[in-house]
């Protein structure tokens, strides 16, 4: 995980308003076939509740907002457990998804130049689930709530310590092959 934090639960900043973009579905290789749903997440920052937004993000927003410039972060956050509701009410009609990964966080303005919203963009790895996919197609393009739920730090300590090398085992033999790298099992920018 990132050294950076995210939204902070307190009073409810992790709860944001978003727009849906691009849901498409990953397929890793042969091997697995495990597959994914990645979309993009447009955030808008101006104009918003800021109590509970980490340092980064503000120090950012401030940078876009006198130099007029896009800005590309280099954080991922991993493990994150993101709710999907089409209302404010986080209750019985959400969706969730967990081990979710966020990366290719961007700031920039958008709109017209003479007031422009500063938004921000990142893409979110989620597990496919039918439902899932499902409720991100229909929501494509449109407004809805995310609640961003960070791991906890002990059950993080723990995936960590009881990380898996990951193999390949030839069926008629059983011999192992070598060791498989991650990138070898699942491209995650490999569109289809």
């Amino acid at each position: 995980m990132s050294e950076h934090i995210f939204y902070s639960k307190q009073r409810k900043a992790n709860e944001r308003k978003a727009i849906i973009k691009d849901p498409i579905v990953l397929v890793g290789k042969a091997l697995t076939k495990e597959k994914r749903i990645r979309h993009k997440v447009v955030m808008p920052l101006s104009n918003q509740k800021m109590g509970g937004t980490p340092e980064w993000i503000l120090n950012t927003i401030e940078f876009v907002s006198k130099n007029h410039d896009t800005v590309k972060l280099d954080v991922v956050f991993s493990g994150f457990e993101i709710q999907y509701s089409s209302s404010n009410l986080f209750g019985p009609k959400t969706l969730t998804a967990t081990k979710t990964k966020m990366k290719s966080f961007e700031i920039f303005e958008m709109g017209s130049s003479e007031s422009p919203e500063i938004v921000m963009q990142f893409f979110v790895y989620v597990p496919f689930g039918t439902k899932l996919h499902t409720f991100l197609g229909q929501m494509a393009g449109e407004e809805l709530w995310l609640k961003f739920t960070p791991p906890d730090p002990a059950s993080e300590e723990e995936e960590e310590s009881e990380e898996l090398e990951l193999t390949a085992e030839d069926e008629e033999t059983g011999e192992e092959d070598e060791k498989l790298e991650d990138s070898e099992i699942l491209d995650e920018d490999e569109e289809l």
